[in-house]
């Protein structure tokens, strides 16, 4: 019985641990590096001693294929959290983290609560291992730092991020794996709950702005303009509102999953939060911008989501339901974004 409980006290040790080396890293001097860089090997350690141990002593349990990954995931990221803190990581590349994992999370017990088996893919444990080794990386910067390499910072969390950056796709491309693999069941899921008649025509209402009842001509480009000129007004920027769009994000896609369904059309005209949710996205990208950018923007989207042409013409034909809608608008936006970047870095 005792033997059983090991592994799940090594996933605890993990968790407790995790305070420690947060707080020794913010210190970022010379003689804590090395209690900060020991004790997170130590905690790094007993990820692969829990998972070997209860495979030794057959001691699988429920509460330990919970709490082993949610301890990866509170060490990562609060590690990942404390080298942004001490400006080695940008907050962008945190949010890619972080919002990977809570809205993965969140999926997972979307679809154990109805009977759905999680399985964790063989990419999620690569990345899982790449992202040890970004954190080892961002321990080599604090040591450039409190001197104890002699090489110069700047030259090592340059090539730290260029590291950093291939893994936070790889961790988004996992994500995406997922949300495809699971896609049905959560659909089905949102599809087929009995829900409220208020909660049903919010739903609808969230999803295509009211437009669903009040007809407008050119709807998407209607809400893209007013989504536009919202941003610029409250200068979307920083982590309340990359927060806010994660939660646009998922919310977005629920309320066109629920609101196609309702209206009983594949991809309906009047559902307006996809360009609503990509024109979010596309904002906080170009931050800071000029007036003249947003409208640049604005027209490029526009032009994109409209003519639709590769590869957003075969991911439209590849992915189907309410993650069909918003995909879509959302590589528009990307596109978008990284067009009005290349065009600003020229005259700026």
């Amino acid at each position: 019985m005792l033997l059983s409980m090991v592994p799940n006290i090594i996933s605890f040790l993990r968790i407790a641990l995790t305070p420690l080396v947060i707080f020794l890293v913010m210190q970022q001097s010379h003689g804590m590096f090395w209690w900060a860089l020991g004790l997170f090997t130590l905690a790094a350690l007993t990820d692969f001693w829990d998972g070997s141990l209860a495979r030794r002593f057959g001691a699988s349990s429920p509460l330990g294929a919970f709490i082993d990954p949610l301890a990866d995931k509170i060490l990562v990221l609060g590690v990942l959290a404390v080298f942004t803190y001490a400006t080695i990581l940008p907050l962008g590349l945190l949010f890619i983290f972080i919002g990977r994992d809570l809205f993965l999370t969140v999926l997972r017990s979307v679809v154990a609560a109805h009977g759905g088996i999680w399985k964790t893919s063989q990419l999620a444990k690569w990345k899982t291992f790449l992202q040890f080794i970004v954190l080892y990386g961002g321990f080599g910067v604090l040591a450039c730092r409190a001197g104890i390499i002699a090489v110069p910072a700047d030259v090592v969390q340059k090539l730290f991020l260029v590291v950093v950056w291939p893994i936070a796709l790889l961790s988004l491309y996992s994500a995406i794996d997922y949300l495809i693999s699971y896609q049905s069941k959560i659909e089905s899921i949102i599809t087929k709950s009995v829900m409220p008649t208020w909660l049903d025509n919010m739903s609808v209402g969230c999803a295509t702005l009211g437009f669903a009842w009040v007809r407008v001509l050119a709807p998407g480009t209607v809400a893209s303009i007013l989504t536009t000129l919202v941003a610029y007004g409250l200068g979307v920027q920083g982590v309340w509102a990359a927060l806010g769009f994660g939660i646009l994000l998922v919310g977005g896609w629920v309320c066109a999953t629920r609101a196609a369904s309702l209206l009983g059309q594949e991809d309906p005209g009047v559902i307006v939060i996809d360009e609503i949710v990509a024109m979010v996205l596309v904002c906080l990208c170009i931050q800071p911008a000029a007036r003249w950018v947003y409208l640049i923007a604005l027209v490029v989207f526009r032009l994109l989501d409209i003519c639709k042409p590769f590869p957003i013409n075969v991911i439209e034909h590849r992915v189907k339901g309410g993650l069909g809608i918003m995909v879509d608008d959302l590589v528009a936006a990307i596109l978008t974004a990284a067009f009005v970047r290349f065009i600003t870095a020229f005259i700026y």
